[in-house]
């Protein structure tokens, strides 16, 4: 048996020396506990979702087989997962593995995503209420989701009456070269405006 409770004590100390101040989450549900839990028992070893299974038949509690979102939440988790985009991908890791590498320091990934979030917020203060609006859009253009977006002004006024519409790099690019005007529709979908 597993002493949970030892091991979440352990990590609560960790996190309160040295990820709190980053704003690291720590975890409130008892999955994800669990699952923080055994990524610290094998702390730089590969952990798969049979071994949190197994560790949650033991210890009497549910997994709900999502660990990928301790890395959302700040932890320095590791896959085996070529396209996450959230947490580095670790090639000697198999696809369905993830691995705990410290509980020292924050996902590099998300960290610098936080601080990047941070300085756009300072500058756009208005476009981060913009930006929940459209979150689950995606880029308001090409609709690619997990990506940086930025604010992008040259809007013909909308039924939204948004003052800035998220883009992703690439679709600003190109809407600058090409000096377009967007044009926001209901929907949430941003197309360059025909005269």
């Amino acid at each position: 048996m597993y002493d949970f409770e030892r091991l979440i004590a352990a990590l609560t100390g960790h996190w309160y020396d040295s990820l709190k101040q980053h704003d690291v989450r720590f975890p409130t549900s008892e999955a994800r506990k669990l699952q923080l839990a055994c990524l610290f028992a094998n702390i730089g070893q590969p952990v798969s979702q049979d071994t949190i299974d197994e560790w949650a038949r033991e210890l009497n509690m549910k997994n709900d087989r999502q660990p990928r979102h301790l890395s959302w939440d700040g932890w320095y988790v590791q896959t085996g997962r070529r396209t996450s985009t959230r947490m580095e991908y670790n090639p000697a890791l198999s696809h369905d593995e993830l691995m705990l590498v410290s509980v020292d320091r924050p996902n590099p990934i998300w960290l610098e995503n936080k601080l990047f979030n941070e300085e756009l917020n300072q500058k756009f203060p208005v476009f981060h209420q913009s930006i929940k609006k459209w979150q689950k859009r995606g880029c308001a253009m090409c609709g690619t989701k997990g990506i940086r977006l930025l604010p992008y002004q040259n809007i013909l006024s909308s039924p939204i009456e948004d003052l800035h519409v998220p883009l992703c790099q690439p679709c600003i690019d190109w809407s600058e070269i090409n000096s377009l005007t967007l044009e926001i529709f209901e929907n949430k979908i941003v197309r360059p405006h025909l005269n």
